[in-house]
């Protein structure tokens, strides 16, 4: 293996290198231009993409000594440094169109925003190949765009531990303070066979807490505040990365069938403490068939890992912690209010673990929509042998499974069950294992422990800052026969009713401590340091 860490950092051209996977167990490699012109100039070394601020200089040799092959006609110069992992051996053959790997080659040279370097090199990159970036930091200014099939990676790192066991030894992307990007700086957008592998996703949210999408994110829209997002993506892979400090929203969101999401660690992402900026750590809108296996995840602030859809799939072996972050769930099988189909026919939930801490989860596990809001339940699954400790309810289904699609749910671990949870909606009572009325559960004749039947219907989750006004209606901490009230209305969450209804069609509820139509003097006065709500009836109300 040869020594990167001194090679020439101030190039400024770029190269497309093959190295090529042939029927025979040796590989050659091949460079090719970019443009159309004869090769780097004479005076300076090849490069891959290399991190800002490396100035050091190298070697050219392969671990064996053994000097690069040149073939006549290469557009490459004789000496040039080998890649870790090359090959080839004296009498290989190599066409162009045999199947291998293509690494992007582009300087850095030191610059703020790396993005218009390794942009360049995925859009030059044919498909099939591999972009491979030296370990180092990477600063983004744009949004890093994948819509073909290739490979984005740290060079010589498939296959071997994840980036979670040595970050240092992986490219590290992180946004630039003042970059707006809508679903993550790095997006792979309508496309198929895409591999992301052994990255740092860094989303550095505290040098970004007076930027522009902060304030978006506390707005409520919080596409600005991912990490990555892997859009109408098929068969593609997310593996071995970490995607840690998202700023807003999750580390990963994936919508496309087949996904593998595999070994991944998703780490301290969102602000619990803050409206609007918690963060899942992993959000799968919808993927038939997907694996997401081995995964950790720590300290998310709204769900750990939420599904929103997946036939046959099997989501297992992931660990999901909460050390010193509150999230509202650990474990989530969803339907995203209805904007996902909540199929999990065939899915195989098994073998994961839920270690909320000290009560450090509204719910460890929760299956179906109804804690949030009232969609139709989902449908199917099998959620069996996980291990979940210290949420203040364990395990909830509220809005799973139907007569002909059941959840099917047995030999789970549970412990740690509260008294109480604090939210500021009312509190229905806890358990070890609640399955509320509208849920179907086959439990394969288990009895033990005994299910309490409460609804959580839009339970208003997390702590006091979330509270949301009350109905528009009733106000106070009363609520009227909401359901019959609603026909012909829309339905809004509240603070104290299960739902409220829009009927003065202004979108939101009146105040907490107002109700009617009439307003609290000295609103403004109550809600310093308090979140703001819009009212029917007030120019806002304050969560208290």
């Amino acid at each position: 293996m040869m020594n990167l860490s001194g090679l020439n950092r101030k190039l400024a051209w770029a190269v497309l290198l093959l190295v090529a996977s042939c029927s025979s167990p040796a590989a050659r490699r091949s460079t090719f231009p970019l443009a159309a012109d004869s090769g780097p100039p004479t005076d300076v070394a090849h490069d891959e993409i290399s991190p800002a601020g490396d100035e050091a200089t190298a070697d050219s040799g392969d671990s064996s000594g053994m000097a690069d092959p040149w073939l006549p006609g290469d557009p490459w110069l004789p000496g040039d440094p080998w890649l870790p992992g090359d090959s080839w051996l004296p009498g290989d053959s190599w066409q162009p169109g045999d199947p291998g790997l293509a690494f992007c080659i582009a300087p850095n040279a030191g610059q703020s925003d790396a993005a218009p370097a390794i942009q360049a090199c995925i859009d030059a990159t044919p498909e099939a190949g591999t972009v491979a970036l030296l370990p180092g930091t990477y600063l983004l200014g744009a949004q890093l765009l994948l819509t073909r099939p290739i490979t984005l990676t740290t060079l010589g790192l498939i296959g071997t531990a994840p980036c979670a066991d040595a970050p240092s030894r992986c490219a590290t992307l992180m946004p630039t303070p003042s970059l707006r990007s809508d679903r993550g700086f790095l997006r792979v957008l309508a496309t198929h066979h895409v591999t992301v592998d052994h990255l740092v996703l860094d989303g550095v949210r505290q040098t970004r807490l007076a930027s522009v999408s902060a304030a978006q994110c506390a707005a409520g829209n919080n596409g600005e505040g991912f990490n990555a997002a892997f859009s109408d993506c098929q068969s593609c892979r997310f593996t071995a990365n970490v995607s840690q400090h998202v700023l807003c929203g999750t580390g990963l969101e994936y919508r496309g069938d087949d996904a593998v999401i595999e070994q991944n660690a998703f780490l301290d992402n969102g602000d619990s403490t803050q409206q609007g900026l918690w963060s899942d750590g992993l959000t799968v809108h919808a993927s038939d068939r997907a694996s997401i296996r081995s995964n950790r995840i720590v300290n998310s602030t709204d769900v750990g890992l939420i599904v929103g859809s997946a036939r046959a799939a099997v989501i297992r072996d992931n660990l999901i912690e909460q050390i010193r972050a509150h999230a509202f769930a650990g474990l989530m099988l969803d339907n995203f209010n209805g904007s996902t189909p909540g199929d999990f026919t065939g899915t195989e939930v098994t073998a994961n673990t839920v270690n909320c801490g000290a009560e450090a989860c509204d719910f460890g596990i929760n299956l179906g929509p109804h804690a949030w809001y009232r969609s139709t339940n989902i449908l199917g699954g099998q959620v069996h042998h996980n291990v979940l400790v210290g949420a203040h309810q364990p395990l909830n289904v509220d809005g799973a499974g139907t007569a002909t699609a059941p959840l099917e749910l047995w030999a789970n671990t549970l412990a740690g069950s509260a008294a109480t949870m604090p939210v500021p909606c009312g509190n229905p009572g806890l358990s070890l294992l609640n399955i509320a009325a509208d849920a179907v559960v086959d439990r394969h004749g288990e009895t033990e422990p005994l299910a309490t039947g409460y609804s959580w219907h839009s339970y208003c989750p997390g702590p006091s800052y979330l509270a949301q006004p009350s109905c528009g209606q009733a106000g106070g901490n009363t609520c009227e026969a909401a359901v019959d009230l609603c026909v012909g209305h829309a339905r809004l969450e509240s603070g104290d009713c299960t739902v409220c209804c829009d009927v003065n069609d202004a979108g939101a509820p009146s105040c907490g401590g107002a109700g009617g139509n009439t307003c609290d003097n000295g609103v403004l006065d109550l809600c310093t340091g308090a979140a703001l709500f819009p009212s029917y009836d007030c120019t806002f109300c304050c969560a208290r």
